[in-house]
């Protein structure tokens, strides 16, 4: 099958569909070209994560379309699913053309290395909203997807990072306004399981089906002090804390990696009778 990966971002670590993608359905045996521009050939299957206002409908042969809304999906896109075939998102979308596709581990990408853990607490992210303060209060090592002075941080960078980390956490509390809130979680439990590491993670809508709390992934209720609390206690806890790695590291594999997902997207068309 011919899938033209149409993506607003080519760039890792940023370029969220079409890195993640390519090579799960290559793999699959597909034949995949990653643009930033519409098809000029004829095309099989139209994935894209465009977030404009321009509706990418007028292509050659008219392939089936799909669309990639993730992190709370709003703008363009959001506004012009109807015209997909299949709108993917991790948070809901009200839409009977809907598929929970939710973000996963590219283990080409993250991975376990043999590097000494020098960094107690590793927090990678933007630091909108509350995270500055908490950052701060929880006197955290920091460096996220972006640096102080907004220059993107390469894949390498943040696996590195993962991998001296003993433990990272994340906040999606207070990123997220209804009808989205709760939904999804962000890419950073697979990327940080995928690399060995611990993470905290607020509670989530459904988080449990895709990891066990306590036994994969360490929950937390949203507060500051709980998780507070939670640091101090996996700080103290080695062997709890490697067993954890181990067990939410094991899950990824087993479940949460791009090509399961790719053969998640391929079944969802398959189903609906799409290809």
């Amino acid at each position: 099958m011919k899938i033209w990966i149409y993506s607003t971002d080519t760039t890792p670590p940023l370029g969220v569909l079409g890195n993640w993608w390519v090579k799960p359905l290559q793999d699959l045996g597909h034949e995949v070209t990653l643009s930033r521009t519409l098809p000029k050939i004829k095309v099989d299957l139209l994935l894209t994560d465009l977030n404009t206002t321009r509706t990418p409908i007028d292509v050659i042969g008219d392939p089936v379309k799909v669309i990639f809304l993730w992190d709370e999906p709003r703008g363009g896109g959001y506004n012009m699913k109807e015209h997909f075939d299949l709108v993917c998102s991790n948070y809901y979308i009200p839409s009977d053309k809907f598929a929970v596709i939710e973000y996963a581990c590219p283990t080409w990408e993250y991975y376990p290395m043999d590097v000494k853990k020098e960094i107690d607490v590793c927090f990678i992210g933007h630091l909108k909203n509350d995270r500055e303060t908490w950052i701060k209060e929880i006197s955290a090592f920091w460096l996220g997807r972006r640096d102080i002075n907004d220059q993107i941080i390469d894949v390498n960078h943040l696996r590195q990072l993962y991998n001296r980390s003993r433990i990272t956490f994340n906040t999606q509390t207070g990123q997220d306004t209804p009808p989205f809130k709760g939904y999804g979680l962000s890419c950073r439990p697979f990327e940080a399981l995928g690399c060995k590491c611990p993470i905290i993670q607020d509670e989530r809508l459904y988080l449990n089906a895709y990891f066990k709390p306590g036994k994969e992934i360490i929950v937390y209720d949203g507060e500051l002090k709980t998780l507070k609390k939670e640091i101090a206690y996996w700080l103290e806890n080695e062997k709890e804390r490697k067993a954890i790695a181990e067990a939410g590291y094991n899950r990824i594999i087993k479940e949460h990696t791009y090509h399961h997902r790719a053969k998640q997207l391929m079944k969802e068309l398959e189903d609906r009778g799409l290809i």
